[in-house]
């Protein structure tokens, strides 16, 4: 059984299409007989091959298969896949589906993007994380020299396929990770449906199951409110960057050992504990952190983290008189705030070590 979510208009004739479904058999339906070359998880091909296998049918034209590392999401990952794209001869017409997390898919669609100046493109996410953020926006990104998702592209994808049975087989760290999105977007929105959604994470099974599907389902929908507004970060959209500032610092300042999920939760926090001494109230950041609980999402910084100064001033909305964060001043009120470089160092510091 199949469920579109919601449609996003890009332009004139280009839209996104996100389907809810059960499995994949009806994932390359759309795709009327064009070839297809797939970019997939490693991990997720080892316990799903055959389901994927059998929702492509007889137009895989070629595969690249990877680790989901932030260590592989490098400019020699994205030549290799080129490389195996020229092999098999894949057209302009063609299309790329990347089966995978949001590093897979960050990287196959860069690959579209890029290969004869744009394939078609159609997202399988397969963690949760990618389910309720990455598959819906269009960025698409690589690392360079160990510094998070330094160039890029924006490309929207033409299909989403969101199966919230497959998050089943998700470790449970993974399964986590998505909820740092899930708590941002609720903040973001302040919509009662969220906060609820955000206030704590079932045990496995069904109700979790149902709670993915629910999360994916409204977590998308407010992002695409945003994203159709601003399609490539001009205005609004950068609402979607609260916690990634220090959060993406925080990834490459540990050599990726902490994921995605946790970094934005630490950097969620360390936001509010800014904001509080720019005069937000108090027990929102407490509301935060209870929230940060329930969700099972880390609240203390790793011991001996080094160097997140160096990553934050090449944090893509650094600028020269000082950096744009997003500072939660409470449920649907967040504030794009220039920080010059004296009250940033201030008020980082200050939220650092309240999270040590």
């Amino acid at each position: 059984m199949e469920r579109e979510i919601l449609r996003l208009g890009w332009s004139v004739g280009r839209e996104t299409r996100v389907v809810a479904a059960r499995d994949f058999r009806g994932f390359c339906r759309d795709c009327s007989g064009r070839r297809v070359f797939l970019v997939a998880d490693a991990r997720v091909m080892s316990l799903h091959s055959q389901a994927i296998f059998r929702g492509v049918g007889d137009r895989l034209l070629g595969a690249f298969v990877m680790e989901s590392s932030e260590r592989l999401k490098t400019p020699r990952t994205l030549h290799a896949i080129w490389s195996e794209m020229h092999r098999v001869g894949l057209a302009r017409n063609d299309v790329v589906l990347a089966v995978g997390g949001g590093i897979v898919l960050d990287v196959g669609a860069f690959a579209a993007s890029t290969w004869a100046r744009g394939t078609r493109l159609v997202l399988a996410p397969t963690t949760l994380l990618a389910q309720v953020d990455a598959c819906l926006g269009g960025k698409t990104a690589i690392n360079v020299a160990g510094a998070r998702n330094q160039a890029g592209t924006f490309y929207p994808a033409e299909l989403a396929w969101i199966c919230a049975e497959i998050l089943t087989t998700l470790p449970e760290r993974e399964y986590r990770c998505g909820c740092g999105e899930i708590l941002k977007a609720a903040i973001l929105s302040g919509e009662p449906e969220l906060r609820e959604i955000a206030g704590g994470l079932p045990l496995p099974g069904r109700e979790r199951t149902e709670w993915s599907r629910r999360a994916a389902a409204a977590c998308l929908s407010f992002k695409a409110r945003i994203v159709e507004a601003d399609p490539e970060e001009h205005a609004g959209r950068i609402l979607l960057n609260l916690g990634h500032t220090l959060g993406h610092a925080l990834e490459s300042a540990t050599g990726f050992g902490l994921n995605h999920g946790e970094a934005v939760a630490l950097g969620i926090l360390a936001s509010a504990a800014m904001a509080r001494r720019l005069g937000a109230p108090a027990d929102f950041c407490e509301e935060v952190l209870s929230c940060l609980c329930g969700l099972g999402l880390p609240v203390r910084l790793p011991r001996r983290v080094t160097g997140i100064g160096r990553f934050l001033r090449r944090d893509k909305k650094a600028l020269p008189e000082g950096t744009r964060w997003i500072l939660p001043f409470g449920w649907g009120d967040c504030r794009p705030t220039l920080l010059p470089r004296d009250l940033e160092g201030e008020l980082l510091a200050g939220a650092l070590e309240e999270l040590a």
